[in-house]
Parts: structure tokens; C-alpha cells; sequence
């Protein structure tokens, strides 16, 4: 195969366009996690759909999305985003437990069981996943499995898994750290 000079810097001008595409999406998803730790939530999601239109298969600007939606409290938009990224990248343990909380805000505690289920089997430390999947089971008048998580959430260092194991699961005055 003769490649010329020309054909060169043709192919090397296509590999710089792509990885300035590359650059600029990742620049527009830092933009808009600064922006969303600043509270500018409006700000952060232009950036992400910045991101998205350079990119629509970005799983991390569609789970970054999802959770400024479900701070804005549009939860059916979060669980859009959030399973979108999960499509594209099934190893997102953040994207599962947005998506459950999410789905916990609407009342659907199945579902949100299977998601915390999810991101517990990627992060079985996560107390966080232990504790609202608690919560879910709580909801649905499942209180020894609740016990359970809460137990393992507060075992994992959430705090708040202490209230509800005093109150629903007969542990008066309980502290344990977890160093057990």
C-alpha cells in the first residue's frame, strides 16, 4: 500500500478531531460535576448534555444527569438517566443506587430492591445501599430482612441505621461500630 504524505496528515487530522472530541466531552463532564458541588444544578446539566451531545453513549455524563435531575426532584428523568448509564456501562454502582432511590421516592419498592441489590453485589460495602434497602424493605412489612441490612449498614459505619434498629429491632441503646 503507497501512503502518501497527503494521506498522512489526512488520517492524523481525523485522530486529533476524535481526541479533541474525546477532550472536550470529558472537559464538559468536569464542568458539570463543579458545577453540581457548587450547587449550580441548571449550570451542571447544560455541561452534561454538552457532554452527551458530543457523546451519547457517555454512561458517566448520563449518570451525573441523573442525579442532578433526582436532586432537582424529577425522579422518572433520574431513573432515564440512570438506566441509560447503566445500559452503556453495567459496572456503575452509583448509577444502581441513584436509580433505586429514585425509584424508592415514587414508591416502588420492588424495583428499587432489585437495584440495590445490584449496587450491593458491585459494592458489598456500601452501607449506604444496606441502609435505604432496609428502608425499602421496611416499606414492604419485611422488618426482620430490614433488621438485617440495618444491622449491616451501621456494621459498615451509617449511623442512621442506629435510630431504626432502636426503634423497629428491639436494639435499645445500641452503638455498635462495627469493630465486631
Amino acid at each position: 500500500m503507497n501512503v502518501t504524505y497527503k494521506h498522512f496528515l489526512f488520517f492524523l487530522g481525523i485522530l486529533i478531531s476524535w481526541e479533541s472530541a474525546a477532550q472536550t466531552e470529558k472537559t464538559y463532564l468536569d464542568e458539570g460535576i463543579q458545577k453540581a458541588y457548587n450547587g449550580q444544578y441548571k449550570q451542571a446539566m447544560r455541561a452534561f448534555d454538552k457532554a452527551l451531545k458530543i457523546n451519547p453513549n457517555y454512561a458517566a455524563a448520563y449518570y451525573n444527569r441523573g442525579h442532578i435531575k433526582y436532586e432537582l426532584k424529577d425522579y422518572q428523568g433520574s431513573i432515564a438517566d440512570c438506566s441509560k448509564a447503566i445500559e452503556l456501562d453495567k459496572s456503575l454502582t452509583d448509577a444502581y443506587f441513584n436509580l433505586a432511590i429514585a425509584r424508592y421516592q415514587l414508591g416502588e419498592y420492588h424495583k428499587a430492591l432489585t437495584e440495590f441489590d445490584a449496587a450491593i453485589a458491585l459494592n458489598p460495602d456500601d452501607a449506604e445501599s444496606y441502609y435505604w434497602r432496609a428502608n425499602c424493605k421496611y416499606k414492604l412489612k419485611r422488618l426482620e430482612a430490614a433488621c438485617e441490612d440495618w444491622t449491616k449498614a451501621r456494621k459498615l459505619g451509617n449511623s442512621y441505621a442506629n435510630a431504626y434498629l432502636n426503634k423497629y429491632c428491639g436494639e435499645e441503646n445500641s452503638v455498635e461500630t462495627g469493630d465486631n
